[in-house]
């Protein structure tokens, strides 16, 4: 995985205002849905409804917009850009989550709604850093577009290749 960074001098101006906002339990239904679709499309990891995983992240999207940590955009009734807070100081804010529903890709969305969030971010942060997986290549040129650079490389527990390097004593 890499872990990126993004400093003031290099985000983009902002062209447009975008509207994505904090979160509220209005829009747990598309968020619940987005992150069902995040985890099956990223690790490829199945998520069946009423099923102990499916429970688990029900429950972490509505903890994570009770503490009002997720930034959305609905539009054309899908989640056109969502990502959740992680951390935030005055040194650096971290998120992860960033999804975008399927059918509203290709638009330039997500990038403009990237911009926006680590605009607002960097109001209160010096920087903001995110781990992404090395071979998630549309997420890399999507940050790279908005001025992330990877700054370390680093194994996750998820990745496959890890894995089969693991010995269980």
């Amino acid at each position: 995985e890499h872990f990126m960074a993004l400093d003031r001098a290099s985000l983009p101006a902002l062209i447009e205002p975008v509207p994505i906002r904090i979160a509220t339990a209005a829009d747990l239904p598309v968020l619940r849905a987005a992150r069902v679709a995040a985890l099956e499309e990223e690790y490829g990891i199945p998520v069946p409804l009423g099923g102990t995983l499916h429970r688990e992240l029900d429950s972490a999207v509505t903890r994570a917009v009770e503490l009002q940590g997720v930034a959305v955009w609905i539009d054309e009734g899908g989640c056109a850009f969502t990502a959740q807070l992680i951390a935030k100081t005055s040194d650096a804010a971290m998120f992860g989550d960033l999804y975008t529903d399927p059918a509203l890709r290709g638009s330039g969305r997500a990038t403009r709604a990237l911009r926006a969030f680590c605009a607002w971010l960097m109001s209160e942060s010096a920087h903001v850093t995110l781990r992404v997986g090395t071979e998630n290549t549309p997420a890399v040129r999507l940050y790279e577009r908005v001025g992330f650079r990877v700054i370390d490389s680093f194994c996750s527990s998820l990745n496959e290749s890890a894995q089969e390097g693991m010995r269980v004593v």
